[in-house]
């Protein structure tokens, strides 16, 4: 079987922000490891491991929208009746069309 050389992994596209996002998950593994009491970490290497994701991932907390939301609607106004028998006849439809549900 032939050696792994660098320019191997060069050619694959292993770049410098694969192998970050390898060692970012890594680092979360192994506080959820360290969580769930399968690794013992000191408080020490905790908060490096920390500080180190802080500078990896972004702070959600930190993201704040700004600017106006615009929103728009659509409204279907029915076509305009000639008069008061014509309007009777159409609610009528209406009503036999739909059940009322209160």
């Amino acid at each position: 079987m032939a050696a792994r050389t660098r320019r191997g992994t060069k050619a694959a596209g292993w770049d410098r922000s694969v192998r970050d996002r390898i060692q970012t998950s890594m680092l979360m593994n192994r506080l959820k490891d360290h969580v769930a009491g399968k690794v013992e970490l000191s408080q020490t290497q905790v908060r490096a491991a920390e500080i180190l994701l802080r500078k990896a991932l972004p702070d959600l907390a930190a993201i704040e929208h700004s600017g106006d939301v615009q929103t728009s609607y659509v409204v279907r106004m029915p076509e305009p009746v000639k008069d008061l028998a014509e309007w009777q006849q159409q609610q009528d439809g209406l009503a036999a069309d739909k059940p009322v549900t209160h």
